[in-house]
């Protein structure tokens, strides 16, 4: 390669593939190796070229970008030779130099012999490895490519295979998170599904709204064979995979020490001894846990969550259900106390994140306390999915953002059997 030729290499690799890599959004892999191969092939003069990728999964070459190769070569011929060019280049980590035809005692190749003068293959290194192949190839009659074109030619696809990589991981990243967003609040593996659930006597109301940050919020039942059930409402500090992480391990724990015998304190109490010990980098968890029963006694414990709100279906005051205990994974030995109290028909208990409290307008108010007592008042009677819904919307309202910025889990519980003149037992409070 000429001077000229080289510095127009490295303008294009540290400058064009760096702001792709920045850019993800705009460009994707595909485009970023086809801008480098065209790049490459009119630099070195060939009259072909193709860039291979291992694929993350299954660690196979895969052609992600073509110039000049005729139509009776097959993807399969430049994929799949266990001893093809590319796979001795990738597997030694070193290019090669092949004038004349490509056949020989070292490498198998499925390219038809059509006149091709020389070949040029050199690996794509990373400081974590190899991730991919560029080939070049001059047809006769053209000059031979050199040892001095194989050496400047692996100094300059340095920063292109680093741009390259980012766009890989930016492209896994992004496969992620949507897998997360798809998640739905942990709603995928828990009894309480978004929406309405009908259960003995109650009725359960599950909204969420997704923030970009994605947290781990979750909400979970364990009916249980004598028509009891133990619900669980969690909020988890963490956001993204780390908050996804806990959640589940939460959620495990739960299922498997859910108990009609066991106290709502004594489950959360359970739960934290079993959290601290394998907390390791794992954030702290607010929890609500309730045992319920199906005559509308409700027997509940706080760990570090906000207080839950107890609406009368005829017009009383909504009273919030007090502390309970610190968030799980704050420390051994943590006191936790148990509220007990008796719904009438009708009568709901709402849960509410930290989202909503987070939800601030541009004054700095919140949505939560007496602006969600407000929402809440004239809704005490609609249907359970309208409340919740409800309850999300009017949060973002209150902040004017489309997006929040932390995530609204609403849980809403309602007392649905009908029965006599049993008086509200609020004694407890």
């Amino acid at each position: 390669m000429t001077d000229a030729l080289a510095l127009n290499v490295t303008h294009w690799a540290a400058r064009a593939l760096e702001d792709y890599s920045r850019r993800a959004a705009g460009h994707d892999l595909k485009t970023a190796c086809s801008e480098l191969l065209t790049c490459l092939v009119t630099a070195s003069n060939a009259s072909r070229g193709s860039i291979l990728i291992s694929d993350a999964e299954t660690g196979r070459l895969c052609l992600v970008s073509a110039q000049g190769l005729p139509e009776k070569m097959t993807l399969d011929a430049l994929e799949s030779h266990p001893r093809s060019i590319s796979q001795w280049v990738l597997r030694e980590r070193r290019g090669v130099v092949i004038d004349g035809a490509l056949g020989s005692t070292r490498f198998e190749t499925g390219t038809p012999d059509d006149q091709i003068q020389s070949a040029l293959s050199v690996p794509l290194m990373t400081a974590s490895g190899p991730i991919g192949v560029v080939n070049l190839t001059r047809l006769a009659p053209s000059a031979d490519f050199d040892a001095a074109d194989l050496l400047g030619l692996e100094q300059l696809i340095g920063p292109a295979s680093a741009a390259i990589e980012r766009l890989q991981d930016e492209q896994f990243a992004n496969e992620s998170w949507c897998q997360m967003v798809a998640g739905g609040a942990g709603s995928r593996s828990a009894l309480v599904p978004y929406g309405v659930t009908e259960i003995l006597n109650y009725q359960l109301g599950f909204a969420h709204r997704l923030s970009r940050r994605v947290g781990g919020d979750l909400c979970d039942r364990v009916t249980h064979a004598d028509g009891t059930h133990t619900l669980l409402f969690a909020d988890i500090a963490g956001v993204g995979s780390e908050a996804e992480a806990a959640a589940a391990f939460v959620q495990g724990l739960f299922v498997g020490i859910a108990s009609p015998e066991r106290s709502a304190t004594g489950m959360v109490a359970r739960i934290n001894a079993e959290y601290v010990p394998r907390a390791g980098v794992r954030p702290p968890a607010s929890l609500w846990v309730a045992q319920l029963s199906s005559n509308g006694q409700i027997a509940c414990c706080g760990a570090g969550t906000r207080p839950a709100l107890w609406v009368p279906a005829h017009d009383g005051d909504i009273l919030e259900l007090g502390g309970g205990g610190a968030s799980v994974g704050a420390g051994l030995g943590v006191a936790y106390e148990e509220h007990s109290i008796r719904m009438l028909p009708g009568d709901l208990i709402v849960m509410l994140s930290d989202g909503f409290l987070n939800s601030r307008n541009t004054s700095g108010l919140p949505f939560a306390g007496d602006v969600a007592m407000e929402v809440l008042g004239p809704l005490r009677r609609e249907p359970l999915d309208r409340i919740v819904e409800t309850l999300c919307d009017e949060a973002q309202r209150h902040t004017g953002r489309g997006t929040p910025l932390d995530d609204l889990t609403v849980l809403g519980l309602r007392f649905a059997r009908s029965s006599g003149s049993r008086q509200h037992d609020r004694s407890s409070v």
